[in-house]
């Protein structure tokens, strides 16, 4: 025997029918938004992980350069030669403070600046003297007779300045430290003026 369904059976068949296919096409949207999202979650954290594995790629060759041009300038040696008097027929000179440097390094030293501070005299404020070098090369000794205009025997700083093969500012002064990065301040005095 077949039993047929009347017409308000099949429309609430109908419906529920309708309200299961809903909730599965529900459903399996969620399941596509979760798996899409999972994805760009991954994504995501690979893409983040790639960037820091950059940045610490980056920062140790960073650091490596640095080292490397750490250990050049530490090659560029640098010595305060003391006070002396000037050769004959040099009047307006009146001391000869001398620096000296020695390239060591493999490289050429650039645009090499030395420079002194003495004491004042009677008149005047604190005075320097300098004397700049366009290249110093690897393995020449330079000397830096830096003439002062008026009788010392005192030194109250010193430094020399020079660039790199890089392009990279270095100094070295009367700390006696090995040659650090230059940022444009004077050199520390061995006392007050």
């Amino acid at each position: 025997m077949i039993i047929a369904a009347t017409s308000d059976e099949q429309q609430g068949l109908t419906a529920w029918v309708q309200v299961v296919s809903a909730l599965s096409t529900l459903s399996g949207v969620l399941a596509a938004l979760w798996i899409a999202h999972r994805g760009w979650k991954k994504q995501e954290e690979a893409r983040l992980e790639q960037a820091a594995s950059e940045e610490r790629e980056r920062r140790r060759q960073q650091e490596a350069e640095d080292a490397e041009a750490q250990a050049q300038a530490r090659l560029v040696l640098v010595n305060n030669m003391g006070v002396h008097d000037p050769e004959p027929g040099t009047e307006h000179i009146k001391s000869i403070i001398s620096l000296r440097m020695i390239n060591h390094s493999e490289h050429p030293v650039l645009d090499v600046l030395a420079e002194v501070w003495v004491p004042p005299d009677s008149k005047e404020g604190t005075r320097t003297a300098g004397l700049s070098r366009q290249v110093v090369l690897p393995g020449e000794e330079q000397l830096f007779p830096c003439g002062v205009s008026h009788d010392t025997r005192a030194l109250v700083a010193w430094q020399i300045t020079w660039t790199d093969h890089h392009g990279r500012k270095w100094r070295c002064d009367a700390n006696k430290e090995p040659g650090r990065p230059f940022d444009g301040t004077p050199p520390r005095t061995y006392g007050a003026v």
